[in-house]
């Protein structure tokens, strides 16, 4: 009951390399809930209102690896679903 973090991420002010986000982490009992993609996306959208283009520091972790996969399987299957057309 009340307020706990479940994750947390961070994210470089200045980036060389234009990384949008430097950390992420999900605490263990709150995996496979959907919090690492929700801080995916913010990290997106924080760049976006930076007018900056990001990706993830590299190397990615496993877990990350895992987690960027079914962050952007989401985003492409909600583009495809919304989409009316052919697809070239």
């Amino acid at each position: 009951h009340g307020c706990h973090p479940v994750a947390f991420f961070s994210k470089e002010k200045v980036s060389v390399m234009d990384y949008n986000l430097a950390c992420i982490l999900t605490l263990p009992p709150y995996q496979r809930r959907g919090y690492g993609r929700f801080l995916i996306a913010l990290s997106y959208e924080l760049s976006r209102l930076e007018g900056k283009a990001g990706t993830p520091e590299r190397p990615l972790s496993d877990m990350g690896l895992v987690g960027y996969r079914s962050y952007w399987a989401q985003v492409l299957l909600r583009i495809l679903q919304t989409h009316r057309g052919a697809i070239s």
